[in-house]
């Protein structure tokens, strides 16, 4: 199948969007901070936040092989589960996790849940802070759904 411009251009962007996630887990997990669940300042780090973040980057730095194997020529020289298996796991984690910040900021916006389910702090920059994260999270699934839907299409025999 020929790809077209229309098509590739959210490989690109969704290549693009996991490069920006990973440098956001590898700056926190080397101790910086971007703030989603407290106030500046108030963040301690632990080993499992660290672990967390460098797994992360590593699902993200295979999603960057993942949605170019969408639409360069080498793509369809690599056997098919090799790019599928990391490419279903990482649509279902980002759906997932997208899904529960949107369910998260209905229950903090309905008030049912003020704190949401985590019980982080209700300031105004953590409120705004999630909700970019959960925008950002849901932009990427979105990417990464369509990019496989690419793959899965330009592959089928």
């Amino acid at each position: 199948m020929t790809l077209t411009r229309s098509k590739s251009w959210v490989a690109y962007a969704t290549s693009i969007w996991m490069v920006v996630f990973a440098a956001a887990h590898i700056y926190s997990a080397l101790g910086g901070y971007y703030a989603i669940s407290s106030d500046p300042g108030t963040n301690n780090i632990d080993s499992v936040e660290v672990a967390a973040d460098i797994i992360v980057s590593i699902m993200c730095l295979a999603g960057v092989f993942v949605s170019l194997a969408a639409v360069r020529s080498w793509g369809i020289l690599v056997p098919r589960w090799i790019v599928l298996i990391p490419a279903w796991v990482g649509c279902f984690l980002l759906v997932l996790r997208g899904g529960a910040g949107g369910i998260d900021q209905m229950m903090r916006v309905s008030g049912i849940l003020p704190y949401g389910f985590f019980g982080s702090s209700g300031s105004v920059y953590v409120i705004w802070a999630g909700r970019f994260f959960d925008a950002y999270v849901m932009i990427g699934a979105i990417l990464l759904v369509t990019t496989t839907r690419i793959y899965l299409r330009r592959t089928r025999k």
